[in-house]
């Protein structure tokens, strides 16, 4: 990548650029390493079985019962998914994963150690910091990003990329990459770029809350989060439309890629 650095066409002013500056780019979090959210699906799926009683068998039990399905999920399965090395323990398929915070009562991230907060999701928890934010990407979980932006963290490259379901990179300029490429930079991948208490601000003052989203009234300004020049024509004004955002009556956002892909605005603020 020769130092390129990211030229993601985001509008002036949004959080997501400031971000992405070099004031924010260097922030060291080696000083601070409970600064640092890590994936933790492992030793949280075994401090909340362990926390209930049960044992692996049991929870295989417990599992199958939420699932609807009459076979209890093997014990070996299960002790491979608590495996005590994060980056050899196997991942769950999203269905088992969304089983197991149900049986639990817990969110989704809070289970993946994305969120600290056990009914938060990870941007929730994030946008209540005052301190910087890293959540990672695990290597053996990251194909299940397949078709999404993922934050690359290098000496060489900061900014987003596409991972595409053809499991390449593709930066802002449109070049692509494999992952293995990436990663010979010793590449951080994250979910979101590291949040500071700008984005805190900024979140709590203009960003439309996912709750109030499907009901606000008024014009919006929407920011695609995305490396996809395709995508990022697409910022401006936005009206709501029965399935999502759009103009004109015709969707060209769906609710169901709201945080993940774009985010809405009262404002489009400048600097």
């Amino acid at each position: 990548m020769n130092g390129t650095k990211s030229s993601v066409q985001l509008r002036k002013g949004d959080p997501i650029a400031k971000m992405s500056s070099a004031k924010y780019k260097n922030a060291n979090t080696d000083d601070a390493p409970d600064q640092l959210i890590g994936y933790k699906l492992n030793s949280r799926i075994r401090a909340l079985r362990t926390a209930q009683g049960w044992s692996q068998s049991v929870l295989g039990e417990r599992l199958a019962e939420v699932m609807g399905i009459s076979s209890p999920i093997p014990n070996s399965t299960v002790a491979s998914w608590e495996h005590k090395n994060a980056s050899m323990a196997k991942i769950p398929s999203p269905d088992k994963i969304e089983a197991l915070a149900k049986l639990f009562d817990v969110s989704i991230d809070y289970l993946k150690g994305l969120s600290e907060n056990p009914k938060q999701s990870a941007l929730e928890f994030i946008s209540s910091r005052t301190q910087i934010q890293n959540i990672e990407i695990l290597p053996q979980e990251l194909a299940q990003h397949m078709g999404e932006p993922v934050w690359v963290s290098s000496d060489e490259y900061n900014g987003w990329m596409l991972l595409t379901d053809y499991y390449e990179l593709i930066d802002a300029k449109g070049q692509k990459y494999s992952v293995q490429e990436v990663r010979k930079l010793n590449a951080v991948f994250s979910s979101f770029p590291p949040c500071h208490v700008y984005f805190k601000q900024i979140y709590n003052r203009y960003v439309i809350p996912e709750n109030q989203i499907r009901n606000y009234r008024e014009r919006m300004w929407v920011c695609i989060n995305s490396p996809d020049k395709n995508l990022q024509s697409l910022n401006g004004w936005y009206i709501r439309t029965p399935d999502g955002l759009g103009v004109k009556g015709k969707t060209l956002l769906s609710y169901d890629s709201y945080f993940d892909l774009w985010l809405a605005y009262t404002t489009p603020l400048s600097d």
